[in-house]
């Protein structure tokens, strides 16, 4: 039977592994459609006048299907862009600056506008969101801050006046009141601001048409406004403390404090001069000076028959900015006519027979009078007889056809909380497409895919079930219209978009063993150093040895050469320890660790030997810091031995095979394999829960869950896989490939403390068994690349979690949604099935592992651990021999208590974790 060395040497050699939207930029059209739009679907759109004017000015851009897309939701990153072109902002691209998930069309502007301090950043968030949807409220924000007046916004008490005020966010309602006196904006008709909606293509379109036409005034105005507010209080009024608001609505005529004897209302935003009035004040009317004709085509005589038809026009102030009708001159008259005396003089059809044959000219003229205000012009325009001409606001359409718009869908982790939705356009029988307000009041659209990933309405519900980058997925869309006998079906496909992971780092431990002619080579060092250089050029390793190999003379130039590597790369040193619990007492681990390093200064610093000073504290502070060893790597260590090593050589990082297991004789115990954490003080396999009980001590593993023995097999939980592991059948590197790419693609990413992969390989074992080194060149040479992959020593990846974790558990957590590989070992029945999928979730409090195969309706529970249970157990020091499980049991553990019941409270645990991962699938309740 091997020694507990030697089992540890033969079963750590490769211990693999641990914490293992982009819409592509609207192309500009610059052709018209037949109605002389820029866009060929905006015929319906509210906001045809703007999106025109805007897309000419080339501030807007659309798709390359000719589309604009007015009703799709714009999102962050396009509207960045909208507000950087509209400022004449821009600046060269600077990954420095531009936050990340950014496509590279809007990388300038969205810098640019960064730069400029414009966006807001997003709650909870560190990042700028590019594909989240923008809110109303929030676009109104960022072009407030356009204006330079954000420092003087505070002086704002009233606020804005719309019914839904108590809906705008509390950081908003300056900006919102503010646009509101300004007229940037005015709510609907029923006086709703709705500030939690989202912001739409042409909703966008108006907004920055009058920002782009009026940003001047603007700004003039708000200065004055908000100077205005800032008066002193009157000491010899009583009431109010404050001078009265001019620009609030409450006073029916409030008298001008700078000139009061105006014959005309009073500016309230620039009371200097009385005459004329600003246009962008709510009150005062405007004075059109031209009219736009926003209609193109009239139908033919057999369409028009009985229809609603009517001329649409817009009438512009001389900004040409569009005049809401309340602004107007109350005896403002509006007369149309035309050469076949088809219309009336309010622009209906009067005489429907007069209407000549289809593809006709009509012209027409538009007279427009007040006089009040002397005005009296005319304009004319043109008509064509078209037999699909536009329909009334009134009637229903019937669509015959779908087209979707949206061609690809982001990776799991960008998909993680985006706000990313199907676009699609329902189209009439001549291709038109329909707006939502002329559809049938019962259609029902209904998405569904191959993956199970999108919901009814074509949200992404199930983010986690996309597939790899690069994959299609096979979609259908379903329209159906009891009413209008309406039922069909058109197939789309969606393309998994390329996306970065993130980063992740690798953590390598190296083992230097034996003594004499068994030790590893220096060429054998050079040469396993050299194959991880493909993954990472920069990587530092640890270089770990056990007593016997620093105890040798003969292996003195194999140290130089290890002081080399950390002088030049940045190496580390580490000690190694196969079973330590077992074969040590306390007094017999510290005196192995003081010889380890008595002889370790012997042999690698002779010039440093002072000799009869083993144990003394002076071996240790005699070696220069940098070459100190710091990290252990192990098969299994326990509270007392990891706590001697901290007090005495300052070692705090503890990897290995089992770092997180009690061991007896057998891999006995287990506690978190998934993510490092900060242990208690009396059972490393328990993340401590508090600062009291915190050991200070960093613990991670080396081996991964899964792809062999996923499920338990009674006697064994093999959660582990390993190049070399005896139980594998597979002789290649596919297993580890298969299981490294389950970590680089996990959907949860974004939500862990930290990503990692850790790699504990025994040199003398890989370099001198040829299969094994094989598959470890190929695990080189295959391993995915989708991420920057950094690698770094043991405790280098410990500094870094520490960093992350804040030096405690609180905030820490790892979740890694996972598939079986499909492999067997030679214990026949322990297998990892490729149906079968997982679901560990790790935190300081809990484990909870849920599993489902492909076929089944329900994810089960097959793990709930619960870390903080108290008291937390006191772990034996050695049981001799003994091999009983001392894993900590609560809840149901997956290798003694699978079938366990739950709690309603740790049920209710399960459902809150669940939730904040935005998981949708329904699991059974045990």
């Amino acid at each position: 039977m091997m020694s507990g060395k030697q089992g540890f040497a033969r079963k750590i050699l490769y211990c693999l592994f641990i914490l293992l939207f982009t819409i592509d930029e609207p192309s500009y059209v610059a052709a018209q459609s037949a109605t002389g739009d820029v866009f060929t679907d905006i015929r319906y759109s509210y906001a045809n006048y703007e999106i025109n004017q805007l897309a000419r000015e080339k501030i807007i851009k659309g798709y390359r299907d000719g589309t604009f897309r007015p009703d799709r939701l714009i999102n962050r990153e396009e509207f960045g862009t909208v507000v950087g072109r509209t400022l004449g902002l821009f600046t060269t691209k600077n990954n420095q600056a531009v936050p990340v998930r950014v496509s590279s069309w809007a990388e300038p502007w969205v810098s640019a506008v960064m730069d400029a301090k414009i966006p807001n950043v997003l709650p909870n968030k560190h990042w700028f969101g590019a594909k989240n949807r923008i809110t109303r409220e929030e676009a109104i924000m960022w072009y407030v801050r356009v204006l330079g007046v954000e420092d003087k916004l505070d002086r704002i008490k009233d606020k804005p006046d719309f019914n839904d005020v108590d809906l705008i966010s509390d950081d908003a309602q300056h900006s919102i009141w503010l646009a509101q006196k300004l007229g940037l904006i005015h709510g609907d008709r029923d006086r709703n601001f709705k500030p939690q909606a989202f912001l739409d293509r042409q909703g966008a379109a108006v907004i920055t048409h009058r920002v782009y036409q009026n940003i001047e005034n603007y700004r003039v105005n708000a200065l004055n406004l908000l100077e205005s507010l800032k008066q002193p209080p009157n000491p010899v009024t009583s009431q109010p403390p404050d001078p009265p608001d001019l620009v609030t609505p409450q006073p029916p005529d409030p008298p001008d404090p700078v000139t009061p004897q105006p014959s005309d209302p009073p500016d309230p935003v620039t009371p200097q001069p009385p005459d004329p009035p600003d246009p962008v004040t709510p009150d005062p009317v405007l004075v059109p000076v031209s009219v736009t004709v926003a209609t193109y085509t009239i139908p033919s005589a057999q369409e028009a028959l009985g229809s609603n038809w009517r001329v649409e026009y817009s009438l512009h102030d001389g900004d040409n900015q569009k005049i809401p009708e309340n602004r107007l001159p109350a005896d403002l008259e509006i007369s149309f006519s035309d050469d076949f005396s088809i219309l009336s003089t309010d622009g209906d059809i009067a005489n429907v027979n007069n209407i000549p044959l289809s593809g006709s000219e009509i012209q027409g003229l538009v007279r427009i009078t007040s006089v009040q205000k002397g005005i009296d012009f005319s304009q004319t325009f043109q008509l064509i007889v078209d037999p699909s001409g536009p329909v009334t606001p009134d009637t229903v359409l019937v669509p015959v056809s779908v087209t979707v718009a949206t061609y690809t869908i982001p990776s799991a982790q960008e998909a993680l909380g985006s706000n990313w939705k199907m676009e699609y356009s329902l189209l009439d029988a001549s291709g038109q497409h329909i707006p939502e307000h002329l559809l049938p009041g019962d259609l029902e659209i209904v998405f569904s895919d191959d993956f199970n990933i999108l919901g009814k309405d074509g949200n992404i519900d199930n983010f986690y079930n996309i597939p790899l980058s690069g994959s299609e997925i096979q979609g259908l869309v379903r329209i159906t219209s009891v009413q209008n006998g309406t039922d069909f079906s058109q197939t789309f496909q969606l393309i998994v978009d390329p996306a970065g992971t993130g980063q992740q780092y690798m953590g390598i431990s190296i083992l230097l063993e034996d003594t004499g002619a068994q030790a590893t080579t220096i060429a054998e060092m050079d040469e396993i150093r050299n194959m991880f250089s493909s993954i990472d050029p920069s990587l530092k390793v640890t270089w770990a040895m056990d007593n016997r190999f620093v105890f040798g003379e003969s292996q003195r130039p194999q140290l130089q050469r290890l002081l080399q590597y950390v002088d030049t790369y940045g190496d580390e040193v580490g000690i190694v320890s196969g079973y330590p619990n077992n074969n040590y007492s306390l007094s017999q681990w510290a005196a192995e660790m003081n010889s380890w390093m008595y002889m370790y200064r012997y042999n690698a610093f002779t010039d440093l030997h002072v000799g009869n000073t083993n144990g003394e504290p002076s071996v240790w502070s005699s070696i220069p810091e940098a070459y100190r060893p710091k990290s252990l790597s192990t098969l299994a260590v326990n509270p007392e031995q990891a706590l001697w090593l901290k007090q005495n050589f300052q070692i705090d990082s503890f990897m290995g095979w089992a770092a997180t297991q009690y061991n007896v004789d057998q891999l006995s115990a287990e506690g978190s394999p998934l993510m490092p954490y900060w242990s208690n003080i009396n059972n490393p396999m328990v993340p401590a829960q508090s600062m009291a009980e915190n050991s200070g001590l960093i613990f991670m593993n080396a081996i991964t869950i899964d792809p062999i023995g996923s499920r338990y097999t009674t006697g064994s939980s093999r959660w582990t896989i390993h190049p070399a592991d005896p139980y594998v059948v597979e002789l290649s590197a596919l297993p580890q490939l298969r299981t490294t790419s389950n970590y680089m693609s996990n959907p949860y990413r974004e939500q862990n403390t930290l990503n990692y992969l850790s790699l504990v390989i025994g040199a003398n074992w890989v370099m001198r068994t040829p299969n094994l080194k094989e598959n470890l060149s190929m695990y080189m040479n295959q391993f995915p690349r989708q991420t920057v992959t950094q690698v770094v020593g043991v405790h280098q990846l410990s500094e870094i979690f520490k960093q992350r974790s804040g030096g405690t558990n609180d905030q820490i957590q790892f979740t890694l949604m996972f598939r079986g590989t499909g492999y067997t070992t030679s214990l026949g029945g322990n297998e990892s099935p490729a149906n079968l999928r997982y679901l560990w979730m790790e935190t300081k409090t809990e484990r909870i592992i849920l599993s489902k195969e492909d076929q089944e309706t329900h994810w089960n529970i097959i793990d709930f651990t619960d870390y903080s249970r108290t008291p937390v157990p006191v772990l034996p020091y050695t049981q001799n021999g003994a091999a009983d499980d001392i894993s900590y049991v609560t809840g149901r553990n997956y290798k003694l208590t699978p079938h366990a019941p739950l709690t309603s409270s740790e049920m209710d645990r399960v459902n809150m974790r669940l939730q904040s991962l935005h998981f949708n699938e329904p699991v059974n309740n045990p």
